[in-house]
């Protein structure tokens, strides 16, 4: 082998390549990821306390009390904190057949009035949970005797989570776009700076 050539049986290490290929989370990249996990455990926890109760029910003719209305709760939970990750993600279901055949102008116009409708529904389920609010605190449910706002509460969260991530989309879509500057970053009048006289 000649003084110039790799050694081919050597181990190959990409160096700094593989570090600039590494994502880099953001703090709020990486709450979403917590909150992946915790709908994971919750699905699993609810999937292991139904399908136990019903081993116990026709198996041994017994079953454990709570299980379904705390799988119940679960469900509910899963439910509503999977439609804000899936606002954020962009995953819910649209149809866009007529959008579609709209000028670029309408179909901004369809994307700004879809967001705005959402933004006030976010608004009226915030409002419909906070008057319920005392209600649900006061009531509980009959086999836990868990306060119902446990249950009813996750308005709060979905309204707050999608409604946030709305309000952030609908600021991007209207917001002007900036000014095009020059080669040199200082307006448009950059490229005749070094032009003689």
């Amino acid at each position: 082998m000649d003084p110039g050539e790799s050694d081919p049986d050597a181990p190959k290490t990409e160096g700094p390549a593989v570090a600039a290929a590494t994502p880099v989370l953001s703090p709020l990249d990486k709450a979403f990821k917590a909150v992946d996990a915790l709908l994971a455990a919750l699905l699993v926890t609810m999937l292991v306390m139904v399908l136990g109760n019903v081993i116990l029910r026709y198996g041994f003719g017994t079953g454990i009390g709570a299980s379904e209305e705390l799988s119940r709760t679960m469900f509910v939970w899963i439910t509503f904190v999977g439609a804000v990750i899936a606002t954020r993600e962009g995953t819910h279901l649209a149809v866009d057949s007529m959008a579609a055949r709209l000028p670029p102008w309408g179909k901004r116009l369809c994307d700004v009035l879809s967001e705005a409708i959402v933004l006030i529904c976010c608004v009226l389920i915030f409002w419909g949970t906070w008057r319920q609010h005392e209600v649900n605190a006061t009531s509980r449910s009959l086999v836990t005797g868990m306060p119902l706002i446990w249950i009813f509460g996750v308005g709060y969260v979905a309204s707050l989570g999608i409604g946030v991530l709305v309000a952030h989309r609908l600021w991007r879509m209207l917001r002007p776009a900036p000014a095009a500057h020059g080669p040199s970053g200082t307006g448009p009048g950059a490229a005749t700076k070094g032009r003689p006289d």
